[in-house]
């Protein structure tokens, strides 16, 4: 039925490396990587209805021509992100750190009528209730969970109320 496709954030490394090891087209390949995905389920094997959602890398828009990101948010069903409003060094349950860039990454996208499906790792419901306020006020569709995701526990859902 579709892919969700993490690490595509991984073109950050490659594009920030010094020397020899460094690839100033990793946005554009990455980007081709997933219309590339896209277009075979959809077009090479006829699955028209193929959902394609990467995670993390809101941040790829920046590096593409205009029209590789018009290809690239054609090519996607919306955008998967992590740890965007309680950003830290543990597994769960990190301080309220707004990563404003990709929020106003993710902005564009949710703009651009994609669903903005955002993952923070919390257990505490105090953190829990104001991460579902964070994520919904900015239009976001919230979940959370443990890093480890072993585990599917029904009292951490945190979707919107209408």
């Amino acid at each position: 039925s579709g892919v969700y496709l993490d690490i595509i954030d991984g073109y950050e490394y490659w594009r920030e490396q010094r020397g020899a090891r460094r690839r100033a087209s990793a946005a554009t390949d990455m980007a081709r990587l997933v219309i590339a995905l896209a277009r075979y389920a959809r077009e090479t094997r006829g699955r028209s209805d193929f959902i394609v959602i990467p995670q993390n890398g809101s941040g790829i828009l920046e590096y593409l021509s205009p029209q590789l990101r018009t290809q690239y948010r054609a090519a996607i069903d919306g955008i998967g992100a992590e740890d965007t409003f309680y950003f830290g060094d543990e597994d769960e349950n990190n301080p309220l750190a707004l990563q404003t860039g990709v929020i106003e990454n993710l902005g564009q996208f949710r703009d651009a009528g994609k669903p903005v499906f955002s993952i923070d790792y919390l257990t505490e419901p105090l953190l829990i209730e104001s991460y579902k306020g964070l994520a919904c006020s900015n239009g976001f569709i919230p979940q959370v969970s443990v890093r480890a995701l072993d585990r599917f526990e029904t009292n951490t859902l945190a979707g919107c109320d209408d």
